[in-house]
């Protein structure tokens, strides 16, 4: 995002949402093609964050229309967040997720916890990064976050759905700390 002309634009949830999108799509396509554990990766994450690599990836963003992609599916999933602060200042953020309906369909005899199945983020695609391998941790999004502001936080927040999270922190930290929006209307945007 700081690649792009987006604070030059007038505030607005098109032109600006249009720029959010096309960043996202190009992060999704980084996400699918390299991310894995991080021992597998054969693209580090510094290499992906190379400030002349983002900014040759912005350059060829195309501003009067949306770039053709690919879709991808989307599947349903078992995830709630849940945040709350008292009046001391504490804050909880927190996200819990089966994966997929009701994770792996395994119940731990006694216990009632339901297993997850964060194993279905691999690829069984032979020689992918992110090929499904002993040893290797599935990539998942379990993002419970916090904004701060000097070290003081300023707020818990997460959002559901699968691959979807990491864009709406992005949103949501856009949407509350450059356009300046209250936390219903940041919500409401993201």
């Amino acid at each position: 995002m700081e690649h792009l002309d987006y604070e030059v634009l007038p505030a607005g949830p098109v032109r600006r949402m249009r720029l959010e999108i096309e960043a996202m799509r190009m992060a999704f396509g980084d996400l699918y093609a390299h991310n894995s554990a991080p021992a597998t990766m054969r693209m580090s994450v510094s290499d992906l964050l190379d400030m002349q690599r983002l900014t040759a990836l912005a350059n060829t963003i195309e501003t009067s229309a949306a770039s053709p992609r690919a879709r991808v599916a989307l599947t349903s999933s078992g995830t709630v967040y849940l945040c709350a602060a008292d009046k001391e200042g504490r804050i909880v953020s927190y996200i819990q997720s089966n994966y997929r309906g009701f994770g792996s369909g395994l119940v731990v005899p006694g216990t009632g916890i339901a297993l997850q199945n964060r194993g279905a983020g691999f690829t069984l695609q032979p020689g992918h990064a992110n090929e499904a391998a002993g040893g290797k941790l599935s990539s998942h999004t379990i993002l419970p976050g916090f904004l701060f502001k000097d070290e003081t936080p300023v707020m818990a927040f997460g959002v559901m759905g699968a691959k979807m999270q990491s864009q709406g922190h992005v949103q949501m930290v856009i949407h509350s700390v450059v356009e300046g929006f209250n936390r219903k209307r940041a919500v409401k945007s993201s």
